[in-house]
């Protein structure tokens, strides 16, 4: 583990770079050639919203994400304070342990978004795109960040999260969420077996289905049993892929695509949409 620190103080910020911009341009040259659905928008449009987005989410959101969150781990480490430190876990199964709990807790607040309407109104951006494909996991509010952030700093400071499992997590979640959001024809079989402990294309895309009970399944970014301990899972939409609508009703004009309408969606009246599931 001392080596695994080393390579995260010398290499951490080139490795989550690697982790971030390595799978966007994999997998946009991928849904080129083997797209899952076709898209019902012009790419311009929609690419010009979404990387708008993005470049915005990378560096104020993913960066103070990670900033913080490294540095909390960084602190709670060598103050010896938190779960892990206080208990004297031994570091590999430090790094195991915190890397899991970090990931049930984006899973958690996921799933909290989806059920409050003022933190709805704060997710639904993402949910708005009238396609999926690779873009949209980079379609985030920065109002996101504000309710996300301060939770998961505070079970990294809780935990005693070491540092590599903050920074390693937080890459790979990137790299996850790039890959399920992909417009990407996983051949079936393969899909079924990455989907006993990976969440794929095919299994996220469901969450962008415009069929609410749809919308309010599959929370997980990385590993795909979440959804399945936590009664979430959904295997396949109503109708099936080909023919499930995409987007929220309400959000489908070309107004919608401009980055100032997209910077105002929280604030617009929630009778354009439906109604959050809050059962």
């Amino acid at each position: 583990m001392e080596s695994l620190d080393r390579f995260v103080t010398e290499h951490g910020g080139a490795f989550y770079n690697a982790a971030f911009y390595g799978p966007i341009i994999f997998f946009a040259l991928i849904e080129l050639v083997a797209p899952r659905r076709a898209l019902t928008w012009p790419l311009g449009a929609r690419w010009l919203a979404n990387i708008g987005l993005g470049a915005l989410d990378f560096f104020v959101g993913r960066w103070a994400t990670v900033i913080v969150g490294v540095g909390a781990a960084e602190a709670m480490g060598a103050l010896g304070h938190g779960l892990l430190n206080v208990l004297g876990v031994p570091a590999l199964l430090a790094f195991v342990l915190a890397f899991l709990v970090l990931d049930l807790t984006q899973y958690a607040i996921h799933r909290i978004l989806h059920t409050a309407p003022w933190l709805w109104r704060c997710h639904r951006l993402h949910h708005a795109d009238p396609d999926v494909d690779f873009t949209t996991s980079r379609r985030h509010h920065p109002l996101e960040l504000v309710v996300t952030l301060p939770v998961y700093t505070l079970v990294i400071v809780l935990l005693g999260a070491p540092d590599s499992a903050v920074l390693i997590h937080g890459a790979v979640s990137a790299a996850a969420a790039t890959f399920n959001h992909a417009n990407l024809a996983v051949p079936p079989w393969l899909d079924r077996a990455l989907r006993l402990v990976l969440v794929t294309p095919d299994m996220h895309r469901i969450h962008h289905s415009a069929r609410q009970p749809e919308t309010d399944s599959n929370y997980a970014n990385l590993f795909s049993w979440w959804d399945r301990i936590f009664g979430s899972y959904r295997a396949t939409p109503e109708g099936g892929h080909d023919r499930m609508r995409l987007g929220l009703d309400g959000f489908h004009s070309r107004a919608d695509l401009g980055i100032v309408r997209l910077l105002g969606n929280p604030f617009l009246a929630p009778a354009s949409m439906p109604a959050p599931n809050t059962r």
